[in-house]
């Protein structure tokens, strides 16, 4: 992928992490000041640390709340956090945000109203700050990831003359 992109703009700067991210990793992930950045990971405490972090920085971002449970991509909406609903993990970060960090707003999200098939949750081990998870379909992620790289490229090109 990353050869892909180099070979359509060879003046992208691209930073490539392929690890798990933890929230001890986040603050030097951000110190490297992307653009933009998206947020797609799907455990809570590292997510919250990612979305604080990036928000003080003043980092541009948009966070998929999870495909999980879900199944109908027709459905998928980008709205702001407190605009989701219909999704636990959703309505975990948006608690969270506001009761830890005084986030109420201002975080573009990637998220499904669509009710959620209850009887896709599964418990894990509770590695990697998970003790449960609702399972995804295999087109949906992808689609959730399309959406939001729609996001950062409209954002990016606003004010852009495009020839």
């Amino acid at each position: 992928m990353k050869e892909r992109l180099l070979a359509i703009n060879p003046e992208l700067q691209l930073n490539v992490v392929q690890d798990f991210v933890n929230p001890e990793m986040v603050l030097a992930q951000l110190a490297n000041q992307p653009d933009y950045s998206i947020d797609a990971i799907d455990s809570i405490t590292p997510k919250l640390t990612f979305i604080k972090m990036a928000m003080e920085s003043g980092i541009p971002m948009v966070s998929s709340m999870g495909a999980g449970a879900k199944l109908a991509p027709t459905q998928l909406r980008i709205v702001d956090i407190p605009q989701t609903h219909n999704y636990p993990f959703a309505q975990q970060i948006r608690k969270q945000l506001k009761t830890r960090f005084g986030i109420r707003k201002g975080l573009k999200v990637v998220f499904s109203p669509e009710d959620p098939i209850r009887e896709s949750l599964m418990l894990t081990d509770g590695r990697n700050f998970k003790k449960s998870a609702y399972g995804a379909i295999s087109y949906l992620p992808a689609i959730f990831g399309s959406i939001a790289a729609s996001v950062v490229i409209r954002d990016l090109i606003k004010g852009v003359t495009l020839k």
